[in-house]
């Protein structure tokens, strides 16, 4: 079944070269293919990211509203959400011209602050205040019950699509998107027995500093600070709201973490 006369949206990072020229000779490959492009999100039928993750990242804030498929191009070095080569990408517009496709959602994190939330796609942090600050006491609860008191450099709550970023790094275990839970990764822990864990989407995550005194700063997927002042609570829980990623055509999610993470390569 074609889907002749579609519309969509494109979002590129500016300041790369490489994206911009493939903008321009993707932006023929969509007129072949009966494509036309607008200005407007909500004029859009589906959104082509081209980039690396951080470029969907930023996108993904403009269309928490509009659940959409997005159409993510690698363009950057790793690309676990931006995970459609350049050369599928043409064989993948077609694809959503003749109806033919599957995609992934991925759910944000809300995060309610002093009165207002935010979302991510990947993580909430909260950490120390610069690289010579002291290590920090962060105190968190689930649904009330208190979970630990993390002394450590900070806490990352990531959704399953974030355990591959940031918590990852830092030993957080990987989660397969789809799954309704939310990952807890203390930074540097003072005590080695404080581990990450894995608690259910559903559950209402708070956390504060232990101490008024406490110098925090959080971050929303490494690109939105909020300032965090005292005993300030931060609530954070798994969103109903998601992007629609447009699956790449030839490989599963298995397969992109062999490939992204070298599983079974010599490495040396």
């Amino acid at each position: 079944m074609l889907m002749r006369n579609l519309k969509t949206y494109i979002y590129h990072n500016p300041h790369k070269e490489q994206a911009v020229n493939f903008r321009q000779q993707f932006e023929s490959c969509l007129v072949e293919e009966s494509v036309s492009t607008v200005d407007s999100i909500e004029d859009a039928d589906f959104f082509v990211v081209i980039g690396g993750d951080g470029t969907l990242l930023n996108f993904s804030k403009y269309i928490i509203e509009q659940p959409k498929p997005v159409l993510a191009v690698n363009m950057g070095s790793l690309g676990f959400l931006t995970d459609v080569r350049v050369d599928e990408a043409r064989f993948a517009v077609r694809s959503i011209v003749e109806k033919n496709y599957s995609t992934e959602n991925r759910r944000f994190l809300e995060i309610r602050a002093a009165g207002s939330s935010y979302y991510a796609l990947n993580d909430f942090v909260v950490a120390k205040c610069g690289l010579h600050a002291r290590m920090v006491s962060i105190v968190v609860t689930s649904n009330g019950e208190y979970v630990n008191t993390y002394r450590a450099d900070g806490v990352i709550i990531a959704t399953p699509t974030g355990s591959t970023a940031y918590s990852f790094s830092t030993g957080g275990p990987i989660v397969k998107p789809g799954l309704d839970a939310v990952v807890i990764t203390p930074i540097a822990p003072h005590n080695l027995n404080a581990r990450p864990i894995v608690v259910p989407g559903s559950d209402i995550i708070e956390l504060y500093a232990e101490s008024e005194e406490s110098d925090l700063h959080s971050m929303v997927d490494g690109q939105c600070s909020l300032a965090l002042g005292g005993k300030e609570r931060v609530q954070v829980t798994l969103s109903d709201k998601y992007i629609q990623l447009v699956k790449a055509p030839s490989r599963g999610y298995y397969s992109i973490l062999r490939q992204k993470l070298k599983w079974g390569d010599k490495l040396c």
